[in-house]
């Protein structure tokens, strides 16, 4: 089944490849608990096994906030959501579109709900600030490179993670958002899209319900909070 769900690399023009039109997919998840699984890649040589639960919890967490719903790891059980990383050699659709870098299943698709896919064969850190050729070939990264001083490109894996759990969840791409680049379901790849925009946070909630807080200011405080670790 082709994925409906993908984020790409803006090319040099900044031209985007894929947008989809604005309407909302169909399909939720009808449980208040949804699981999860991440396997780790032998690539990921930036982001040890602890950081990516760390950045995975917290995408989830930013989402879960705003709806009555929990995420959950899952535990001898199956998950409703996967997070793998493969390369265009594991994986014939990153092969075909070597410039994806990920994608992610909607709900309600079968087998497939709920699976997200990075493109292993990019280098993803949690800043996507680039580094050294020099650095890069002491971590394995590349074999070789021109110029070793040169800044090779990173891809912050938390920004693509929290727009493809947007997908997971049942968003499309928002493609009034596409213009500005304002928001996390924007289509296109961004380090600036962090956080939830207004528009995100009513999209998700218009599909499941808020999420009712006793006390406003302790909402307003883990708000706050959530702002900070992401931005760290």
């Amino acid at each position: 089944m082709k994925p409906d769900c993908i984020i790409i690399r803006n090319d040099l023009n900044g031209k985007v490849e894929f947008v989809s039109d604005q309407t909302e997919w169909e399909h939720k998840w009808e449980k208040d608990i949804i699981t999860y699984d991440i396997e780790h890649h032998e690539t990921l040589k930036l982001i040890s096994k602890t950081q990516l639960k760390r950045a995975v919890n917290l995408a989830m967490t930013t989402w879960d906030f705003e709806i009555p719903i929990k995420f959950k790891s899952a535990w001898n059980t199956q998950a409703d959501i996967e997070i793998r990383f493969k390369t265009k050699d594991e994986d014939t659709y990153f092969k075909d579109k070597p410039s994806v870098l990920a994608y992610a299943y909607f709900p309600g698709q079968a087998n497939y709900s709920g699976k997200v896919v990075f493109n292993a064969s990019y280098i993803w850190d949690l800043k996507g600030k680039g580094i050294s050729g020099k650095d890069a070939i002491k971590k394995g990264l590349v074999e070789n490179v021109s110029y070793p001083n040169n800044i090779l490109k990173t891809y912050n894996l938390y920004a693509v993670l929290i727009h493809e759990l947007g997908h997971t969840l049942g968003l499309k791409h928002d493609v009034t958002g596409a213009k500005y680049g304002s928001d996390v379901m924007d289509a296109f790849y961004s380090v600036d899209n962090l956080d939830l925009s207004d528009r995100d946070i009513l999209r998700i909630r218009i599909k499941y319900g808020q999420r009712i807080w006793t006390r406003f200011s302790w909402y307003n405080m883990v708000k706050r909070w959530l702002s900070l670790a992401i931005r760290r």
